[in-house]
């Protein structure tokens, strides 16, 4: 059930932009959408990988959860700041218009991946600890958020204002669940210093 929240947020959002702002816009919007999403899955993917090794040893998973962050969290960082220094040359190929209207969109868009990340690591700590309701009510409440801040915002700034609502929402999200990850990222950091091994 999670699950169709978390797809839901980013099929239907292009889907609501052409019924609120029209298929040009959409056009605009669907570009920068498409290159943040793709980034953030690299991430995601990474967490694949942290779910499977923490479900078979769950007392390892706070030093696994650290050395993901330790090594990609940095890739992630630098990957966003690529994305939002150098938006208007990456749209660039896609002719002026586009540079336009998507370099604030790409922007807005890449500044909640790091939020974004943070979600990725609690949902894996929740499956881990077997906390399904709490996935489902992240994915949820951010699907909701989503929706509702995109169709107040996009009839007044329009896609601008859709970026605005990605980033508000999972920025939100985000930020709710930072307290656990960050705890049990810290405890891994302690666990490693100790020289406990996540192998």
């Amino acid at each position: 059930m999670a699950g169709i929240f978390l797809q839901a947020s980013s099929t239907l959002l292009p889907v609501l932009i052409v019924g609120l702002v029209g298929s040009s816009a959409n056009a605009y919007f669907y570009i920068p959408f498409t290159i943040v999403t793709a980034f953030d899955l690299l991430f995601v993917n990474v967490t694949s990988s942290l779910t499977v090794e923490g479900a078979m040893a769950e007392s390892r998973f706070p030093v696994l959860a650290w050395n993901i962050v330790r090594r990609f969290g940095v890739l992630l960082l630098a990957g966003a700041a690529v994305l939002i220094i150098g938006a208007p040359l990456l749209l660039f190929p896609f002719g002026h218009a586009y540079v336009v209207a998507g370099t604030p969109v790409l922007r807005l868009l890449a500044s909640a991946s790091a939020f974004r990340a943070v979600s990725a690591v609690f949902v894996v700590k929740c499956r881990i600890e077997g906390r399904a309701f709490r996935i489902l009510a992240l994915q949820a409440s951010t699907f909701a958020m989503v929706i509702g801040l995109t169709i107040v915002l996009a009839r007044a700034h329009g896609i601008d204002g859709v970026a605005v609502a990605w980033l508000i929402a999972n920025g939100i999200a985000g930020s709710c669940v930072a307290g656990p990850v960050l705890r049990t990222v810290a405890s891994g950091r302690q666990l490693s210093r100790m020289g406990w091994s996540a192998a």
